[in-house]
């Protein structure tokens, strides 16, 4: 109750939520975690990195529970992020 409220008073102050990504280097395995969050309810980030790997033929890894968490190469992160607005 407390989480919609706030997400509630968020949206009064600053209008519509926002998306964010954030993506943590792993310089010893050339690679990039990826997290993406939707300011609304529903997070469907993991369906848009898909379609943007595909697009751009780029490998991703997906072993987490959550679909909006993802592993790329650290050299296809920059393509990747800069291909979700075209899905969004």
């Amino acid at each position: 109750m407390r989480i919609q409220a706030a997400k509630q008073e968020e949206k009064k102050k600053h209008g519509s939520p926002k998306n964010m990504i954030v993506s943590l280097l792993d310089m010893e395995n050339n690679t990039a975690t990826v997290v993406g969050v939707m300011g609304n309810d529903k997070n469907n980030f993991g369906a848009k990195f898909l379609d943007a790997s595909e697009k751009l033929h780029i490998d991703v890894k997906q072993d987490s529970f959550s679909a909006n968490i993802l592993t790329v190469h650290k050299d296809n992160l920059i393509k990747l992020i800069n291909e979700l607005p075209n899905n969004m």
